[in-house]
């Protein structure tokens, strides 16, 4: 475990020592993983949203299991991996965020 870090909870550290458990990732993946491992709800749809092999599945935002702290928190880990995709006013997100 990367001592620099501060996590939210047990669930927290578990969730991220388990996606980087033997594994050399660089900063992108590494923030993406920390921020996914945040809530419940991103945590039990990890492998809906990022995989090592296809990397972000941008439709998971609009999943209807999505809550919207989940939402906004995907969409930061999206933007902070991919260097800005997603804006959290795109009419797209609405529906999803109470904006």
């Amino acid at each position: 475990m990367n001592r620099d870090l501060i996590f939210k909870n047990q669930e927290h550290i578990t969730f991220f020592e388990k996606n980087t458990k033997d594994k050399t990732f660089n900063c992108h993946e590494l923030s993406l993983i920390y921020l996914l491992g945040l809530t419940e709800v991103t945590r039990k749809h990890f492998v809906e949203i990022y995989s090592e092999d296809k990397g972000t599945k941008h439709e998971s935002v609009l999943a209807d299991w999505q809550t919207e702290e989940s939402t906004r928190l995907t969409i930061l880990a999206f933007n902070l991996y991919e260097d800005y995709l997603f804006g959290f006013s795109d009419q797209v997100y609405r529906h999803k965020l109470d904006l």
